[in-house]
């Protein structure tokens, strides 16, 4: 009886899945042309912290800092 009752759902589970058809699944929302210039921002900002976190311990001399510094925001 279990058997059965569980072959009854699998093919309605599979019968509704070969159903489904595309055309009725929703639109996937356009890509922001904004998304690729957020996530460059955002690079660039962890990239400057970091910067500033390696001059403020010493592994970095001031020039150096000031070089690596114009090379990520002209990036």
């Amino acid at each position: 009886m279990i058997i059965a009752l569980a072959s009854v759902i699998a093919i309605a589970v599979i019968a509704f899945i070969l159903g489904v058809r595309s055309k009725d699944l929703p639109e996937p929302e356009p890509e922001s042309p904004f998304l690729r210039l957020d996530e460059r921002k955002a690079a660039i900002y962890d990239n400057l912290r970091d910067l500033q976190f390696e001059y403020r311990v010493g592994k970095l001399s001031d020039q150096d800092y000031q070089n690596t510094k114009r090379i990520c925001k002209k990036s």
